[in-house]
């Protein structure tokens, strides 16, 4: 059986998600169908991510030196982080636990790669 949970926070880290505009829900249109896909496949998962393994988003993370190449130079949208801890935890980015915090920093460099990927940044 797979733990998402633990997957997420065995890969992020301790720090604190700090955005200066926590009521900003605003992100490029590019980023919205990626932003929107990864919403509707983790809102049915948000109670068991103890119990499931995310083999897809979970391989992304395989070379760690390479996601971190390829996020060097990227600035992620605030807004991006907003939506996702409104939408599936329906609190403020701040508001959410290290538990939270781990899944929602792992959810935005999937968005962040997946976009990368498709050529959009």
């Amino acid at each position: 059986m797979g733990n998402f949970l633990k997957f997420c926070e065995n890969i992020s880290t301790s720090e604190k998600i700090m955005v200066e505009h926590s009521d900003d829900m605003d992100f490029p249109e590019k980023y919205q169908t990626i932003v929107n896909a990864t919403i509707e496949i983790m809102k049915p998962k948000m109670d068991i991510l103890d119990r499931v393994s995310i083999p897809f988003m979970e391989a992304l993370f395989n070379d760690m030196q390479d996601v971190d190449a390829k996020l060097a130079d990227l600035d992620i949208p605030e807004g991006i982080i907003n939506t996702l801890a409104s939408k599936l935890y329906q609190k403020n980015v701040q508001n959410c636990n290290d538990r939270e915090q781990a899944i929602l920093k792992v959810l935005t460099v999937y968005i962040m790669l997946q976009i990368q990927k498709s050529g959009g940044i």
